[in-house]
């Protein structure tokens, strides 16, 4: 059986279907380090409808060095998904806006009105695994002057972060956006225990898949094999379902 044949075979438990929509993932065809095809673009947005999303806001990396994405590229391209996606007969629905890196060009992005915001209002970062961008507060004042409001993607990630510095970050008015996998281990043990503490302590606004690959597709399914884990985000209020 092929990999497409397995991934439509069967019936997957609609376990997110009360989380309603996924604002963080990479599934337009070809664009970053995620759907490499449309192919495998539709076979994805297939078994996320069966997961339970009604709507998917997929969000290209936009970096200036690796992923100089623009605007109208991505706009244009989550159009002809959404052609595809009609043709195939899913009832998902797919909006795009992007994940913005703090690197050098993020200013000019957001200075020459060339941001895709989500929902039109808020603007999905991320940083460096490596080392914090530097003034990145001063960057989160800029976005908000601009009418936005900031969502740091994925904090339970960056290994320099405390919760210290992730209450201040919060504290600034820069939302978090907690990814699913981390709760599970995905990622290791430190992004699994930050991410568990930050839904805890409700410091977290929003659950992303940050889905790129198979492999995350497959460990979003056994999801359901972490039953208390399932109750606790589920008990959580999230914003997701407003956008």
């Amino acid at each position: 059986m092929s990999f497409f044949q397995r991934l439509f075979s069967g019936k997957t438990h609609q376990i997110f279907k009360w989380l309603s929509t996924d604002m963080h993932s990479h599934l337009l065809p070809g664009i970053d380090d995620g759907s490499p095809d449309m192919t495998t673009t539709l076979a994805y947005l297939k078994e996320l409808e069966a997961l339970g999303y009604q709507k998917v806001i997929t969000t290209p990396h936009v970096m200036r060095e690796l992923y100089p994405n623009k605007p109208t590229d991505i706009k244009a391209l989550a159009a002809t998904v959404n052609e595809e996606i009609v043709k195939a007969g899913l009832n998902i629905k797919l909006e795009a806006s992007a994940e913005y890196m703090l690197d050098d060009g993020f200013d000019t992005l957001l200075e020459n009105d060339l941001l895709i915001p989500i929902a039109n209002r808020y603007v999905l970062i991320e940083m460096s695994y490596v080392a914090p961008t530097l003034n990145y507060e001063n960057t989160v004042f800029k976005i908000q002057a601009q009418g936005f409001v900031p969502i740091l993607a994925h904090p339970e990630r960056y290994n320099y972060l405390s919760m210290n510095d992730l209450e201040r970050i919060k504290s600034l008015g820069c939302l978090l956006q907690v990814n699913m996998l981390s709760l599970i281990g995905y990622y290791g043990k430190h992004p699994q225990a930050m991410s568990q503490q930050l839904v805890q302590q409700k410091y977290a606004s929003f659950l992303g898949t940050d889905m790129h690959h198979n492999r995350h597709l497959e460990a979003l399914k056994d999801m359901s094999s972490h039953s208390k884990l399932v109750r606790m985000i589920e008990n959580t209020e999230w914003q997701n379902s407003k956008l």
